[in-house]
């Protein structure tokens, strides 16, 4: 058996913002940063 072609069911979807083999997550620059959430009294609700 040469080439054999696997057909499947569903929706297929075109490559437009990525490339093949290689991550998103790859793809892009990240920077860490931080932030807290205070309530009006200036209390730290979130961090």
């Amino acid at each position: 058996m040469k080439n054999q072609v696997k057909k499947t069911s569903g929706l297929a979807f075109s490559r437009h913002f990525t490339r093949e083999g290689v991550s998103p997550y790859d793809q892009f620059e990240y920077d860490l940063r931080s932030s807290v959430i205070r309530n009006p009294g200036g209390d730290v609700v979130l961090k």
